[in-house]
């Protein structure tokens, strides 16, 4: 039996004031958190100029957040975050160019994820801990989301033309 097409039940409230869809809470989720490394070394920066240091010393995840390696690897999630938030008619063509690529950034960005965390593993760099399961679980989650979705797929082809009209743009 054939999947049903989602597109059938869209309403107004799934496109945005440009006519295309929506960003879907899910899609959201899925690129801060394959972007998570980067946005925490932000934080991290930005609460020890603010000298919030309690509890960084003894937390045990952090050498997971902050090897470059995890670092590069959060890069095209975060190019496509910020093209999500720059959705705009006004958008430069780079921009554009980015979201049309998003869905293929963002599974790259997971692969590499998983990639990074089975060298650092394999190589002996620090010992398998639950929080290291649970991000390679999560890893798998986001991609199994972005390859079995066709709403994230739609939304990618979907950006403001220059005019305002619905279109790729």
């Amino acid at each position: 039996m054939a999947e049903p097409d989602y597109r059938r039940s869209l309403t107004l409230a799934d496109l945005d004031e440009h006519g295309c869809l929506k960003i879907t809470f899910g899609l959201w989720l899925t690129m801060v958190f394959l972007c998570r490394h980067l946005i925490l070394l932000l934080l991290g920066a930005t609460s020890s100029l603010a000298n919030f240091t309690y509890g960084q010393a003894s937390a045990s995840y952090g050498v997971i957040f902050s090897h470059p390696w995890f670092l590069l690897a959060s890069a095209p999630a975060l190019a496509v975050l910020v093209a999500g938030m720059r959705r705009t008619p006004s958008a430069p063509e780079p921009l554009r160019a980015i979201w049309r690529f998003g869905a293929r950034l963002l599974i790259l960005a997971a692969v590499l994820d998983l990639v990074v965390l089975g060298v650092l593993i394999g190589i002996g760099r620090f010992d398998v801990e639950s929080t290291h399961i649970l991000q390679a679980i999560l890893d798998a989650l986001c991609l199994v989301y972005l390859t079995r979705t066709k709403r994230v797929w739609d939304t990618f082809a979907d950006f403001p033309s220059r005019e305002g009209k619905k279109g790729s743009g």
